[in-house]
């Protein structure tokens, strides 16, 4: 969940900059230059941060050989793309790499003290904050499913907070790669399915909306269910 909150507060903030600076692509200036053509402003680099945060993240949740050579190699040639593509100048890497540090310090440093005075909290006020917060992204007009795909996950980690549903860790790899495949055939199923009822019945941010629920607490909830994990 944490990983999860990270990334959506890497959105939100890539694209709160992109509309703050509202900078052009290089195919907004030469439309030669495009290899593909993407939507909305370049500087910082969404995909440049994103690279660097998650590679970083690996480094540092790791600390192993293998994980600064992965890490490394995912920021360095993705971050590299972007300028093949002709989606970015150099300057808007650079904004991503530096935008991607300091969530990756917020990450480190801020969120652990976050998080000791949010396990003060009762199980609704933690409910009102994570619906609430999103919400006001959500009226905002912008960030419409990050916004509603939070709000998904709250209302899945208050029932699992609420009944105790929350996991031990995996005693075998095996047990973790089948409690992620469970968790990403989940969320395939539900996209598919839910993209099948018309749109007068479900849009868009419903669909996101019960993604998140079932990230947060569907998987849990089925796991548990097969007697698999221990409480």
């Amino acid at each position: 969940m944490r990983f999860f909150y990270l990334l959506a507060l890497s959105s939100v903030v890539n694209s709160a900059l992109k509309m703050l600076f509202g900078l052009p692509r290089p195919f907004h200036l030469e439309s030669s230059l495009a290899v593909i053509k993407v939507s909305g402003f370049g500087f910082p680099s969404g995909g440049a941060q994103e690279a660097l945060l998650l590679g970083a993240l690996l480094i540092y949740i790791f600390r192993k050989r293998w994980a600064w050579i992965v890490g490394i190699n995912y920021f360095f040639w993705i971050s590299l793309s972007r300028l093949y593509l002709g989606v970015h100048f150099p300057i808007d890497i650079l904004g991503g790499w530096i935008s991607g540090l300091i969530l990756l310090s917020l990450y480190i440093y801020v969120w652990p003290v976050l998080e000791k005075r949010l396990h003060t909290c009762s199980h609704v006020t933690l409910l009102l904050l994570s619906q609430a917060l999103p919400l006001l992204l959500l009226c905002s007009g912008k960030f419409k499913e990050v916004s509603l795909g939070a709000m998904g996950v709250g209302f899945g980690l208050f029932l699992c907070s609420r009944y105790h549903l929350f996991l031990a860790l995996p005693k075998t790899k095996m047990e973790g790669f089948q409690r992620a495949l469970l968790a990403v055939a989940g969320i395939f199923f539900l996209y598919i399915v839910l993209g099948l009822v018309p749109n007068m019945f479900v849009h868009d941010f419903v669909r996101h909306f019960f993604l998140g629920v079932w990230l947060s607490w569907g998987a849990t909830r089925i796991w548990h269910n097969f007697g698999r994990c221990e409480c």
